[in-house]
């Protein structure tokens, strides 16, 4: 996979003369397969552009402080690749886009319920074990693994789960 980690703003990519793609955004990563593309030599084009909007009461990119704020010269134009572009080598099975998105602590204040989302992508049909590890890192104790047998169907299947932390 090829991953643009931060465009500003429009961009369009093409590997070795082929469109993988294009994205909008405010830094937002970008993902693009390219199984099979890669050559000896290979040609990486990105086409990045960022509009000025003259009319700033009518604006369509949402570019934040970059291109309305008062600290910032308003001929400068903030466009291009803001963070490194990666080729990430996976195996049979890939993980897209892991969040936990609720942690409370429950009633009864011995453990917490933490709730997430991952998404798995995969060529083909598999029985993959997901395993999901909280480590402390600024006090001590034993690491937490949760399991979960999972038959999933070839492409990408997003999993939502519960679990209960102790301690």
């Amino acid at each position: 996979f090829l991953k643009l980690n931060g465009i500003f703003y429009w961009h369009t990519a093409y590997l070795n003369g082929m469109r993988l793609g294009a994205n909008e955004g405010y830094f937002f990563p970008s993902e693009y397969e390219i199984t099979g593309m890669l050559q000896k030599d290979n040609e990486l084009l990105v086409e990045v552009d960022c509009p000025d909007e003259d009319d700033k009461g009518k604006k369509r990119q949402i570019t934040g402080v970059f291109h309305h704020w008062d600290c910032i010269d308003p001929e400068t134009n903030p466009g291009g690749m803001w963070l490194p572009v990666e080729i990430m080598s996976t195996g049979p099975a890939r993980l897209v886009d892991p969040f936990f998105y609720t942690a409370y602590i429950k009633g009864d204040r011995t453990s917490a319920r933490i709730m997430g989302r991952v998404s798995v992508d995969t060529e083909k049909q598999a029985d993959l074990t997901l395993k999901i590890s909280f480590v402390p890192r600024t006090f001590e104790g034993a690491p937490v693994v949760f399991t979960r047998q999972i038959k999933k169907p070839a492409g990408v299947l997003t999993y939502h789960y519960n679990f209960d932390l102790p301690d």
